[in-house]
């Protein structure tokens, strides 16, 4: 089913196929944003209730959209298999764990606070984990990771030491490989209910 939406909803498309779940979702959205009253009657609330989880809105939106169905739950029940569907998540998995040249340069930094070697064993378990796109093979993924690892070398080096004047110079590839021990995983399932959340660091 395919619709000309209207300009104040939607104005960077003259045709919507609500037959395509990814348009139509979109769509939703644009009309809980910019749509009327008059065109949120025109929507499936149950549909709106099923999709609110996965549903991109500003915060305000969300919040009333979830008060009311929250008031008026009798009438639009919550799906009982929403909480348990399994999502798979268009991203590859980075995980950097520091190793022993990591930390011996943090004990340099400041050799007064050096970490200790209880506390360095906790930290040798665990990793931060990066979403990159996904990639079909091992060389596009090693390509990939040579593009980006001044920005992940750079985070690192930030969490524990914010003074850019010490941080190790001439970072290369090489060194960041033998700085951290890299795994990657093209299986990210999203065990979480409702909308994944992001923020700039």
């Amino acid at each position: 089913m395919k619709i000309k939406p209207k300009r104040y909803i939607v104005w960077s498309k003259e045709e919507i196929d609500l037959s395509d779940p990814w348009q139509r979702q979109w769509y939703i959205e644009q009309v809980l944003i910019h749509g009327r009253a008059e065109d949120i009657k025109e929507l499936d609330l149950k549909e709106v209730r099923k999709l609110l989880p996965d549903l991109t809105l500003p915060r305000e939106i969300r919040s009333l959209w979830e008060e009311y169905f929250k008031n008026h739950s009798e009438q639009y029940p919550a799906d009982k298999t929403e909480d348990k569907i399994l999502r798979l998540i268009n991203r590859m998995a980075i995980m950097v764990k520091p190793r022993k040249q990591f930390w011996d340069w943090v004990n340099s930094t400041d050799p007064s606070f050096p970490i200790e070697k209880r506390e360095m064993d906790e930290h040798f378990e665990q990793s931060n984990v990066y979403l990159g796109p996904e990639f079909g093979d091992d060389h596009e993924v090693e390509r990939y990771l040579e593009q980006i690892y001044e920005d992940i070398f750079e985070d690192q080096l930030n969490g524990w030491w914010t003074d850019e004047s010490g941080w190790p110079q001439n970072r290369t590839y090489q060194m960041f490989r033998e700085w951290f021990e890299v795994t990657y995983s093209s299986m990210v399932i999203d065990l979480a209910p409702g909308q994944i959340k992001k923020e700039d660091l």
